[in-house]
């Protein structure tokens, strides 16, 4: 790998993709609007019952996404080359699979310039030039609810780029 550009160490962080947050404020808004038209038609306690679902419905829908498909986001000050490189030697034994961006996930993973589909545990792995063009970002998206298996393969990724 090539010689990392001087800033920070990098560190694994939770992203939240923007489609569970644009979910979260149209499922809000439809609830609160619909306490405002039952209040129009004069219906009181269908004003309450939709009062009290839009305050707990979407707060627990999206405390259930973020913890059910959390998005891992590693920031990497260095060329993407150098990076795919680093991630595949880290994956070698996991058997990656190169596929098409347009055969992936939906959202960030639609602009990696690598995406590696790995069967064991179950995840997305994608690498794309960072929007600033002052580095790389590595995505990790688990297909596995098993966390022990994913938190292994982020540090085994994570300790193979910092080693260069």
């Amino acid at each position: 790998m090539s010689a990392r550009m001087p800033g920070p160490s990098p560190a694994w962080r939770r992203w939240i993709p923007g489609s569970t947050v644009i979910v979260f404020l149209l499922l809000s808004g439809a609830l609160w609007m619909a306490s405002i038209a039952a209040d129009a038609i004069g219906q009181a306690v269908l004003v309450v019952v939709f009062l009290a679902v839009a305050a707990f419905v979407p707060l627990a829908w999206l405390g259930e996404r973020i913890w059910a498909r959390p998005l891992w986001a590693l920031r990497v000050h260095d060329d993407p080359e150098a990076v795919t490189s680093a991630v595949r030697d880290a994956l070698h034994d996991r058997l990656p699979r190169q596929v098409a961006a347009k055969d992936g996930p939906e959202g960030l993973f639609r602009r990696c310039e690598t995406l590696l589909r790995i069967d064991d545990p179950g995840c997305w792995v994608g690498v794309q030039r960072s929007g600033d063009q002052s580095g790389t970002t590595v995505l990790l998206l688990p297909r596995s609810r098993d966390r022990r298996s994913i938190d292994a393969l982020r540090a085994r990724i994570h300790s193979r780029l910092e080693s260069g």
